[in-house]
């Protein structure tokens, strides 16, 4: 059976039709068109004249205050601009008014990641940088410190520049991580990088850094070892850097005392010989008086200096005493040295060995 549509049901439909279509004319109407200004930002965004487009996303807050798009395309504008600390202060902004807007998290997130980047760069500047960045998301809370950021921080002890490793090591004493960041760099195989640890631990001492300062004490490097050894009886009076440093300066000592027995000059300045005299009476090793006294009657030392080798003996006292007595059974032979250069041996005092009566 065929069916017919009569004009009044054609009528009906198309009466209805224009009925729907009033009304979404009427919703189109009523939706709200975006901010000219908004528009405008959003291209000026397109063509990356970043100022440009925030001034517009400006105008836009001051006309909408709790617009979240417009502060989050700020955001978005400095993250493009590679402006890191403003991209992080504009992201926060959005989140003070919406604090489930995505977008603005995506943008802490990418600042996050940058940082990273930032401090494996193995680029002082941009390491700086990194570092400062790293201390804005801590204080703004939104990074913690864990294993991941302590990785990235913690290398940047070796930079080649002082302020880098300074600012490293500050950040990593806050966390708490600093010490098993020193140990493992007076484990490194450069001597620069052992070095930096060393100095780090001399400029900030704590007690809490004896242990790894007493790894360095076994360093082939001698300078550093001595450096550390002294840094240890100074601030904790450390027997192990004693017995150190005093076999060094014995050594040393020894060496002067080769070359005195050749050499017809004597010295009444010397530095070293000076420091080893001073330091000598605090090493808890009266063997020392012995090598002290012997550069005197040698002849090697003479006015200022043996004053300050009299000096230290007698502070080393009565324990020093039976090393001198030892030396003075050679006394005919120092003797005859002193005449065989030329000097008069009438002109030392042999009385030494009373020195610490």
């Amino acid at each position: 059976m065929e069916h017919s549509i009569t004009v009044a049901a054609v009528r009906r439909c198309v009466r209805n039709l224009g009925l729907i279509l009033g009304m979404c004319a009427s919703l189109l109407a009523c939706a709200p068109s975006e901010n000219p200004n908004m528009k405008r930002g959003k291209e000026w965004m397109e063509i990356k004249r970043y100022a440009e487009a925030r001034q517009e996303f400006m105008q836009v807050i001051s006309q909408e205050p709790k617009n979240t798009d417009a502060r989050h395309e700020i955001a978005r504008s400095f993250m493009l601009e590679k402006n890191y600390a403003s991209a992080i202060e504009w992201a926060d902004e959005t989140l003070s008014v919406n604090k489930e807007h995505s977008k603005a998290r995506e943008v802490i997130q990418g600042v996050i990641a940058e940082m990273h980047n930032m401090l494996r760069s193995g680029v002082p500047n941009v390491s700086s940088d990194g570092l400062s960045l790293l201390k804005l998301l801590l204080k703004r809370g939104h990074i913690t410190w864990g294993s991941n950021v302590n990785e990235s921080v913690a290398p940047l002890l070796r930079s080649n520049s002082p302020q880098v490793s300074r600012d490293a090591f500050g950040l990593l004493r806050e966390a708490g991580t600093e010490v098993a960041a020193l140990t493992q760099l007076t484990e490194a195989s450069d001597v620069n990088s052992r070095t930096k640890a060393f100095e780090l631990m001399r400029d900030n001492f704590n007690e809490k850094y004896v242990s790894p300062l007493r790894r360095l004490l076994n360093d082939n490097s001698d300078q550093l070892r001595l450096a550390t050894a002294r840094l240890l009886i100074q601030k904790i009076q450390d027997s192990e850097a004693k017995k150190i440093l005093a076999s060094a300066y014995r050594a040393e000592l020894q060496r002067e005392i080769a070359l005195g027995k050749s050499d017809p000059t004597g010295l009444e300045f010397h530095d070293r010989i000076r420091e080893i005299a001073l330091a000598a009476p605090s090493l808890d090793d009266p063997s020392i008086a012995g090598e002290l006294a012997e550069l005197v009657f040698i002849g090697r030392v003479y006015g200022f200096l043996a004053s300050d080798i009299q000096r230290a003996v007698n502070a080393i006292g009565g324990p020093g005493r039976p090393y001198i007595a030892k030396k003075l059974e050679r006394e005919s032979e120092y003797r005859a040295l002193l005449r065989a250069k030329g000097s008069r041996p009438d002109q030392i005092d042999w009385r030494f060995s009373y020195f610490g009566r």
